[in-house]
């Protein structure tokens, strides 16, 4: 009769809004662990993402740079240079107080040299090496090897380049700065890098 089947359907509504509640009830704690690990992850990889090291004047033996867009910091000890920084020497006896910089990363290495003046300012980065002929080692030249090949990529126009000294005590020896270059291949190719940056004791 009416009466029965109006209360079979309403305990049928009552029984699946019951399961439609609990339904949800599962389905809102999944959304929220689910939300949980994606934040937890987002975490984890920003903090395991790299960036240039700290813009210091400290003499904190660091360097770092983009190559091409890429990272790049020294993971491999250049001569005379502590492991993940880069070497820094002041050839004192040459004029203009010639800065000689180089740091390493695996088979890859960049040498560059620069006029400072013995004070903080922005100057271009030499072609080569203070007074060497242009026909001589290619070890004198602002380059950037890959293999020990030292022609890899070379400064071949010192207008496109440029370092800025932040710092330079001559006491504590301690030299700080930026730079960038474009470096050329003999092929045409060109090496870009960008938000140079070290600090670090020369000697």
């Amino acid at each position: 009769n009416l009466p029965m089947c109006l209360t079979q359907n309403m305990r049928e509504k009552r029984i699946f809004a019951r399961w439609w509640l609990l339904y949800k009830e599962m389905l809102h704690r999944k959304m929220k662990k689910l939300i949980q690990i994606i934040f937890v992850t987002i975490i984890f990889l920003s903090s395991c993402k790299k960036d240039l090291p700290p813009a210091t004047q400290t003499g904190a033996n660091t360097f770092g740079m983009y190559v091409n867009g890429v990272l790049w910091i020294p993971t491999a000890p250049c001569a005379l240079c502590p492991s993940g920084s880069a070497s820094i020497q002041f050839y004192n006896s040459l004029a203009k107080g010639l800065l000689a910089v180089s740091a390493k990363k695996g088979d890859e290495e960049l040498f560059f040299y620069v006029n400072t003046h013995y004070a903080i300012g922005n100057y271009p980065i030499n072609k080569i090496f203070y007074n060497a002929p242009m026909q001589d080692s290619c070890y004198y030249y602002t380059r950037y090897s890959i293999n020990s090949n030292c022609y890899s990529y070379r400064l071949i126009d010192s207008t496109k380049s440029g370092i800025n000294i932040t710092k330079l005590d001559t006491i504590n020896k301690i030299v700080s700065g930026t730079f960038f270059m474009t470096l050329s291949n003999f092929q045409g190719g060109q090496m870009n890098i960008t938000e140079g940056r070290f600090d670090g004791k020369y000697y």
